[in-house]
């Protein structure tokens, strides 16, 4: 939804042969809008999203996600998210470690603090072997989204799961 919302024509979803292997990660890779740095930090504000005081999203879309919480379903599937994102020529990476969030009595949140998460801003040849694991594919959709070179995007998004959980 977020991918839909941001705009993007092309939707990739990179699933590995064995979800239960140690390495196992799941990407999903769209040519939306892009998050710079500023929208990455807005990204990780939880329970807030600017897409209320949009008038119109990109394309006339109907928004589909409008409470900040989205990126939060993730935590079910894995303990880490991380994002690489194109803005214009800048590449920006962030990553976030849920098993950093601090715990209250039965496992639940009782405490607000604080939880820092890294902001980079990566090369070109940093953001290739930053998402390389996950281009390598032959099938049709590989192709549908060009993030390097020649004709690239000039926005797109990577969200990467990893250090999935147990099924």
């Amino acid at each position: 939804s977020n991918s839909f919302d941001a705009g993007a024509s092309n939707v990739h979803i990179i699933l590995p042969p064995d979800l239960a292997a140690d390495d196992a990660t799941i990407a999903v890779l769209d040519d939306g809008e892009g998050m710079d740095d500023k929208g990455l930090q807005r990204h990780w504000l939880i329970g807030e999203s600017n897409k209320r005081q949009l008038s119109e999203l990109p394309k006339g879309r109907k928004q589909i996600g409008k409470f900040g919480i989205g990126k939060l379903a993730t935590y079910v599937l894995a303990k880490r998210l991380t994002h690489v994102s194109k803005v214009g020529e800048t590449y920006y990476s962030t990553s976030m470690d849920f098993t950093k969030i601090p715990g209250g009595e039965n496992t639940g949140i009782y405490t607000e603090e604080k939880v820092t998460l890294p902001l980079r801003i990566l090369t070109e040849a940093e953001a290739k072997v930053a998402v390389s694991p996950w281009l390598g594919g032959s099938a049709e959709g590989y192709a549908a989204i060009k993030l390097f070179g020649r004709g690239a995007s000039k926005t797109w998004t990577m969200a990467i799961m990893s250090d999935l959980k147990p099924m």
